[in-house]
């Protein structure tokens, strides 16, 4: 297994390929993006029964998040059941499909499934990672990277939706898919 450094990648730009190093695990980010609708009132945020920001591991990932937040003066992410539901979705289809990447083999970016999802914010970000096998493990992987750290730590975020599936993405990448969906509502 030759671990990659993190890298930023956005939907409409060429994904580049993975290099060596020596940095454990793969989280990837992408950038915030704007959107040219306006927000919607947001209803209270339903999330699933299962997956999306509610088992163990994705409570565990909102909570280090918060916590990182709060002693950087950010206000508490909310789970907004669209952002849940993408999250959720996009983690697994990664583990079944055995792919590592912002964009799905059939074409669709973050900003698509958010608003597949019935996301309808204005400003979105995405991180992801790989092979990492606890909440804090990953946190503390993404806060190591610019990018991750800046969506993290982006005040202007006021929703989040996560996703953990424990399955292999592919045999290079490890166990593991994680997705961190945020927003504004």
């Amino acid at each position: 297994m030759s671990p990659t450094p993190p890298r930023r990648t956005s939907g409409t730009t060429a994904r580049p390929k993975p290099r060596v190093s020596t940095t454990p695990g793969r989280p990837s980010s992408t950038p915030t993006k704007t959107r040219t609708t306006e927000p919607s009132p947001s209803d209270t945020p339903q999330p699933p029964v299962s997956g999306g920001g509610t088992n163990a591991q994705e409570r565990q990932v909102l909570d280090y998040t918060n916590q990182i937040r709060e002693q950087q003066g950010c206000g508490p992410l909310k789970l907004d059941s669209a952002l849940v539901e993408a999250a959720g979705k996009h983690a697994s289809d990664m583990v079944r499909r055995h792919y590592m990447d912002h964009t799905n083999p059939d074409g669709q970016d973050p900003g698509d499934r958010m608003a597949a999802a019935g996301y309808r914010g204005s400003t979105w970000g995405e991180n992801i990672a790989a092979g990492y096998d606890t909440a804090q493990k990953v946190v503390a992987a993404w806060m190591q990277s610019d990018g991750h750290r800046k969506n993290i730590l982006n005040c202007r975020f006021t929703s989040i939706g996560i996703g953990y599936d424990p399955g292999q993405v592919r045999s290079d990448y490890g166990p593991g898919s994680w997705v961190q969906d945020f927003g504004r509502s």
